[in-house]
């Protein structure tokens, strides 16, 4: 179980991948972004869930079972990260022009995160 702080973090996460889904315009992107959304909620539930397969693997290996009987935190990590990932795929598809400023974005916060 995780503590209340991070529980929130997570919930507010996961709440700015459901706002996400439903960008149609750039503008509403803009508002989004001033808000506290972006891409960060969205890149930090990707890192989540591939860090939940990985910890999955571990754990299966060790346990001589396979990746599919994940916990339900792994599995909510998981499901966070294909739902951010598909909202990237849909925030691309508005225009090249927006494709471009996301790919930046993801760009930057990739570097941002290497560090």
């Amino acid at each position: 179980l995780l503590p209340p702080r991070n529980r929130i973090d997570k919930d507010m996460r996961h709440m700015a991948i459901a706002i996400a889904s439903n960008i149609d315009f750039d503008w509403q992107w803009r508002l989004f972004c001033e808000e506290g959304g972006g891409l960060y909620p969205l890149i930090h539930c990707i890192r989540d869930g591939a860090k939940s397969i990985r910890e999955g693997e571990s754990i299966a290996e060790e346990e001589g079972e396979d990746l599919f009987g994940l916990s339900d935190q792994h599995q909510e990590a998981v499901a966070a990260a294909t739902a951010a990932c598909r909202n990237l795929r849909d925030l691309c598809s508005l225009s090249p022009e927006f494709s471009a400023v996301v790919t930046d974005g993801i760009l930057r916060a990739d570097a941002a995160l290497s560090m």
